[in-house]
């Protein structure tokens, strides 16, 4: 705003001042406005969120994991085990059943060599008895018996008899004798067989038996885990990410990071026993039994933002905890990994990640020194930083009316104040303030701490305007009190005139505080 010289050397030093002020709050203004639309657009904006949020995980190497709502990672260690003893069991199982397969196959065998023999043993038992039969009836007709008879008895042999046939008859039946006897003896040896082979088949099958009511009686057992995992607020198994990374030994410590895009954080495990589900808590150093997923979660914030750098700054607030040995990255995610965590500070010159929590301001710091708050909350203190400085002009600028009261008074030209431009300006605040309320009921769904600081700040800066345009008032009041009482001079009307705008400056300044305390 320009205001008219009046060639008085104090007035006119007074005036320039107010003009480079108003200058000032101008550029000041512009920034606030500036950010003020950044924090609009970012509050209406889908904010990126990390993919792996609340769902399970699995690395090329085969272990599963859980994501928590804020990026800890909790690994379901008791998976292994599980899935090994099931493994083991399948394998005796299918051990033992090739086993008795292979035992069945030799009774199978066994009993073929049974039968076989046993067949045989019946053909050389019916060709002996055949030959028997041969025998007896050649001996009989040729009386071959009696002839030998009287020879035994009298010491000389009977010429006369032919004893060809019944020596071939003779040696068949011993043939036949031996063949059987053979047989009987295979037979024997082939049902010892058979009945050990049986016994093999008996002992694999129980043992057959025992290995797949073990296998069961695991797959029981693991079920039954499923089923608490699911009850406790944890995502199915059967529904994983695959991360194309291999699970490594420090990733069973906690504050490990593990580089996925966005990073996420080891922070414990999930445990399995006595048929219950439990976890450990790093952040607690404690173990907790009959919980899971759910209860985590209770006391985890979901960052509905993106943590920014600001170099060169460091955050302050109330302390968490701090992290010796840290890289950026891990300061980053500690914070998105930890209850109540508004921002951080790490020093790249100690490697120290200090996390707190509470509401707390951006304060510059050597180089090295990178705070790491949330986009939103960075918007919002830089608001407040404007702010301060708006107040600050504001306070020059009455400092400086003060200065000058009655002399500004006595040489304002009222043809510099446009009064239509002054309520287009109240109407235009009036909208920016509706506007204001509707992105802190935006942001305020996300972070309640920054909303508060949102709306102090924006109340500080309505205070600012109300006060800026009870000033400007104030000033056309009185130019048009000046101009009246130069018209009227010495007349009733002036003194009326006078004593009316009088009481409408104390009207209006009375209305000022009242709603100045009433936003405080």
């Amino acid at each position: 705003m320009k205001y008219k010289k009046v060639n008085n050397k104090e007035t006119d030093s007074l005036i320039l001042s107010l003009e480079n002020l108003t200058s000032e709050y101008t550029n000041v203004l512009n920034m606030y406005n500036q950010v003020q639309q950044d924090l609009d657009t970012f509050s209406k904006s889908e904010w990126k969120i990390n993919p792996y949020l609340n769902q399970n995980i699995q690395f090329t190497t085969g272990e599963i994991a859980y994501v928590t709502i804020n990026g800890s990672v909790y690994l379901y260690s008791f998976f292994p085990v599980l899935n090994e003893t099931i493994s083991t069991d399948q394998t005796i199982q299918s051990n033992d059943q090739s086993v008795v397969n292979y035992n069945l196959s030799v009774v199978n065998t066994d009993q073929n060599n049974v039968n076989n023999n046993q067949n045989t043993v019946n053909y050389d038992t019916a060709q002996l008895n055949q030959a028997d039969a041969a025998y007896n009836q050649a001996v009989s007709s040729s009386g071959v018996g009696f002839a030998n008879s009287l020879a035994n008895m009298f010491g000389a042999s009977n010429n006369h008899v032919n004893t060809q046939q019944t020596v071939a008859l003779q040696n068949t039946i011993n043939n036949d004798t031996a063949a059987l006897n053979e047989a009987e003896r295979n037979l024997e040896i082939s049902q010892n067989s058979l009945n050990l082979a049986n016994n093999n088949l008996s002992a694999s099958v129980n043992n057959l038996n025992v290995a797949t009511s073990n296998l069961i009686q695991e797959e029981e057992y693991a079920q039954n885990a499923l089923n608490q995992l699911k009850t406790l607020g944890c995502p199915s198994i059967n529904n994983v990410i695959q991360v194309n990374l291999p699970w490594l030994s420090e990733y069973s410590q906690p504050y490990n990071l593990i580089p996925t895009n966005p990073p996420l954080l080891t922070m414990g495990s999930f445990s399995y026993e006595n048929g219950q589900i439990g976890y450990t808590d790093a952040y607690n150093n404690s173990s907790v039994v009959g919980q899971a997923c759910s209860s985590i979660n209770s006391n985890l914030t979901p960052p509905p933002y993106d943590i920014v750098n600001v170099y060169n700054t460091r955050y302050t607030g109330n302390p968490i905890m701090t992290l010796p040995n840290s890289t950026i990255e891990v300061c980053r995610a500690s914070c998105y990994s930890t209850a109540n965590c508004t921002g951080a500070t790490f020093n790249s010159q100690t490697n120290t990640c200090n996390l707190v929590s509470g509401e707390g301001n951006l304060q510059p710091a050597a180089q090295g020194v990178t705070a790491l708050v949330p986009q939103i909350t960075q918007y919002l203190l830089v608001l407040s930083q404007l702010n301060y400085k708006l107040t600050e002009i504001n306070n020059q600028i009455v400092s400086t009316v003060n200065k000058a009261e009655s002399e500004f008074v006595k040489y304002t030209n009222d043809d510099i104040i446009d009064d239509k431009l002054l309520k287009n300006r109240y109407v235009k605040l009036i909208e920016e303030r509706k506007m204001i309320d509707n992105m802190i009921n935006s942001i305020e769904k996300n972070q309640n701490e920054e909303t508060v600081g949102s709306i102090t700040t924006n109340t500080s800066y309505f205070k600012y305007t109300l006060l800026a345009a009870l000033t400007i008032i104030f000033f056309i009041i009185l130019a048009i009190i000046t101009k009246n009482s130069q018209d009227n001079a010495n007349t009733e009307v002036a003194i009326q005139t006078s004593l009316f705008f009088i009481l409408f400056i104390f009207v209006i300044i009375g209305i000022g505080v009242y709603v100045m305390n009433a936003l405080t």
